[in-house]
């Protein structure tokens, strides 16, 4: 007569299960922490305007024409760009920072003047497009319109209430 082997299955399974869920409980906790991917930014909003593909497409290949020093080509496709979405404030601060780098100050005062009016009165854009402003006031001697862009600049900004 042949004697009963022992189950061993029976043995295994909560064996397993046990280390699981330890195996679960050591993932969980080397998980990377949360991080605040907008900490340390002065504005406590940020605005993404919403813009569609085509736009993003052509403003893309505007940045890759101008680091490729391709300005003619980055100029057209940016004023493509503004034909198509003529009242994105996005748009035209990207034509802002563009005439700013061609030393084309008068256009880009203006661009940044209109994209700040146009855009979101607070957040990143706003701020951004205010520091063109004054930047090209700057270097156009402008002192009152460059202190009231960076007066307009401070007010795009929003500070997060104390944490405790």
């Amino acid at each position: 007569m042949k004697s009963p082997q022992p189950n061993h299955s029976r043995l295994l399974w909560p064996v397993l299960i046990a280390l699981a869920i330890s195996a679960c409980q050591q993932t969980a906790r080397k998980s990377a922490p949360v991080v605040d991917e907008h900490a340390g930014e002065d504005s406590l909003i940020h605005v993404v305007p919403l813009t569609p593909p085509a736009i993003k497409s052509l403003l893309t290949q505007a940045e890759m024409a101008q680091a490729h020093d391709q300005p003619r080509k980055a100029g057209k496709l940016l004023l493509r760009a503004l034909t198509l979405q003529p009242d994105s404030p996005l748009v035209m601060q990207k034509l802002a920072e563009f005439y700013l780098a061609q030393g084309q100050y008068g256009n880009a005062l203006t661009w940044a003047r209109k994209a700040a009016i146009s855009g979101p009165p607070v957040g990143q854009l706003c701020a951004q497009s205010w520091q063109i402003a004054a930047l090209a006031a700057e270097q156009q001697g402008l002192s009152e319109q460059q202190a009231a862009a960076l007066q307009a600049m401070e007010k795009c900004r929003l500070r997060a209430a104390p944490r405790y």
